[in-house]
């Protein structure tokens, strides 16, 4: 075992051991010989028709931009403009090739901050390509060389392009993960840009989840720190996703007016922000019926798209028009658009398929790490636990006699416990497997409605929601517990489903306290769906009038859970049994109610006493004015739960 001392004494002779080579060191570290991954990438762009005397020119030519950071953008700006440097590298994956000799070099030179700066920037050239996995791979690589270096800013841009990678990857649970680690670290050394930078990245990913006014606060934060340090290019991305936010907010006045107080619109050059600019513009007009200044900004932001080769960008181009034609009335047109999105994501399949793989891949390679260090600590602790041995054995056995009887009754109360916990957990499941294929059923009939008018438009749209939906069932079907925001999240994607299968036939609100916001506390999953379903199908659909839905998520005065109040303004629960006439759907609909009250039970069973919901029948002078819907659920901790 390595006393302290020892420690110590170590130490001082590496010190001295390094002094007395120090020249040594510097000679190796500083020798010109190439590497062989340098040397490969020098003989591949002499295969692809590059001169080889002028490939030191053109890794000159792109070490200032290998040296820029995602602050700045100096890279993005450029290498997105393809009339930039297509005569000098012929194609991307020469630029690619350069990149790597840059790294190397850097390597030889025993330089490992600014090896991990060129491969962050190489990371970034990736993902602006759409290749999000390879940019998670360099985006790894350069936090390790960051690490080793200990260098702080180079840590921080590194963690901010992951969370960045993630989100583009459509994996916000990880992208959050990083987004926050990234911001407490920008926090803690105090660096104003990635800090502003990350803000704006957790923005993105609060608005994927469609809570724009939530989203707005935190970028407006990311807008105030870049005006103070002077970080243009942060303030105006921050600047266009406020817009952003606003347009899906149908607030489209403000979002023309905050873009027209804050960007000068003189010239409009080519660049990724001015591309999404023109988006922006382009849906603040539309959502106006402003279809002339709609139209002009969408062909000059597709123009740039083109121009550059921005596929992403030529997809949402697509999208764009296609809302366009829809809203002039011009269906036909915005059929064959719509069969354009179809072409381009078709060619990134293949790159939607890599990207899945590859973030689970890379999540259990940072899971692996973890658990060998967890593995290291067990192990050090089992070591030092047989060096105290024999006085722990002569503890162990002077307390093990009496100490026996007692552990044995223990355990069998225990046993007993877990096993009826297990039977309620299996009962929940099973429960939950049977509100799935409800919830499908009902879900395929609004597909059904949309195919008889054929609109084929909107059954399209309809089906999207639809899978994402499916898709976060699937994730948790053997699962009796979800986090807190996965399921506000849920909540709300089932709203804009059935919001866009019903129309007009209802409004609804979504609101969330915000100590809620974000929380990652687990509670009982598939309780509170099944109420905002029998509000819409019960209480709304079919109204003479207009009904209105609210849910509201409150947190407890004890903290320890919340309440979500449910409240329609509809038909109310009598008249709602009349509507029924058809036994057999009322009988397949009344599965949601029963379902939930056995779903109650087997909480109670769990020792959760205190889960709770009550109905209440609303009157307005005598007259059935809605239902109102109060749901308690606590927070579920994975030491009180049996998993099977």
């Amino acid at each position: 075992m390595i006393t302290n001392k020892s420690l110590i004494y170590l130490v001082v002779v590496a010190f001295l051991l390094q002094s007395c080579v120090g020249t040594t060191i510097d000679f190796i570290s500083t020798s010109k010989e190439e590497s062989p991954k340098a040397m490969l990438s020098k003989s591949s762009m002499i295969a692809a028709g590059i001169d080889p005397e002028k490939i030191d020119e053109l890794t000159d030519y792109l070490r200032p931009y290998l040296s820029s950071n995602l602050g700045d953008r100096r890279l993005e700006n450029w290498y997105i403009n393809r009339t930039n440097w297509i005569d000098l590298f012929t194609d991307r994956q020469n630029v690619l090739y350069a990149a790597e000799i840059v790294f190397e070099e850097c390597l030889q030179e025993g330089n490992l901050s600014k090896a991990a700066n060129v491969k962050n920037a190489i990371s970034r050239i990736y993902s602006n390509d759409g290749d999000f996995p390879e940019a998670l791979n360099a985006c790894e690589e350069s936090l390790k060389l960051a690490k080793r270096a200990q260098d702080s800013i180079a840590i921080g841009w590194t963690m901010m392009s992951i969370s960045s990678n993630f989100t583009l990857l459509h994996d916000f649970p990880s992208a959050k993960e990083y987004g926050y680690k990234t911001l407490a670290f920008a926090r803690s050394i105090e660096h104003p840009a990635i800090e502003a930078g990350t803000l704006n990245v957790l923005g993105g990913i609060i608005a994927y989840q469609s809570k724009y006014d939530s989203a707005i606060a935190v970028i407006n934060q990311s807008i105030d720190i870049a005006r103070q340090h002077g970080l243009k290019e942060i303030e105006k991305r921050g600047i266009l996703n406020v817009s952003y936010n606003y347009n899906r907010l149908n607030r489209f006045d403000e979002s023309i007016e905050f873009l027209n107080q804050n960007i000068d619109f003189k010239e409009i050059s080519t660049s990724i922000s001015n591309i999404f600019l023109c988006f922006n513009l382009q849906s603040a007009y539309l959502g106006k019926n402003e279809f002339e200044m709609a139209t002009f900004y969408l062909d000059r932001g597709c123009e740039m798209a083109d121009e550059v080769g921005f596929v992403y960008a030529q997809m949402f181009c697509e999208k764009y028009r296609t809302e366009l034609l829809k809203a002039q009335g011009l269906y036909s047109q915005a059929l064959a658009a719509m069969e354009k999105v179809n072409q381009i994501q078709t060619k990134l399949m293949g790159i939607e398929q890599t990207r899945s793989v590859q973030s689970m891949k890379t999540r259990l390679k940072l899971l692996d790490k973890d658990i060998e260090i967890e593995k290291r600590k067990e192990q050090e602790k089992f070591y030092q636990i047989r060096l105290r041995g024999s006085a722990a054995i002569s503890a162990f056995l002077a307390l093990f006699i009496p100490g026996i009887y007692f552990f044995m009754r223990n355990r069998q109360k225990r046993k007993t416990a877990e096993q009826q916990k297990l039977i309620a957990e299996t009962k929940l499941q099973a429960l939950q497997s049977q509100m799935h294929p409800h919830f499908i059923f009902n879900a395929l009939g609004g597909v059904q409605n949309y195919i008889l008018k054929s609109e084929k438009i909107e059954a399209y749209k309809y089906l999207g929601k639809f899978a994402t939906l499916l898709r976060s069932i699937t994730k948790s079907t053997t699962q009796v517990h979800i986090e807190l925001d996965q399921e506000i999240e849920f909540i709300q994607s089932y709203l804009d489903m059935e919001k866009l299968r019903f129309r007009e036939d209802f409004t609804y609100s979504l609101s969330v306290a915000p100590s809620l916001i974000n929380s990652k506390e687990e509670i009982p999953s598939m309780v509170i769906q099944p109420a905002v379903e029998n509000a819409i199908l019960h209480g709304l659909a079919g109204l003479t009038r207009q009904g209105e839905l609210t849910v509201e998520f409150k947190p407890d005065e004890n903290g320890k859970g919340i309440w979500c109040v449910v409240t329609d303004n509809g038909r109310g629960r009598v008249a709602a049994k009349k509507n029924s006439q058809d036994q057999q759907v009322q009988g397949h609909l009344s599965i949601a109610t029963i379902n939930t009250s056995e779903r109650i039970a087997c909480l109670r069973l769990l020792g959760y006493d205190n889960v709770d919901a009550s109905i209440e029948d609303l009157y307005e002078h005598g007259e059935a004015s809605g239902t109102r819907v109060t749901i308690f659920l606590p927070f579920m901790h994975a030491d009180q739960l049996v998993t099977p």
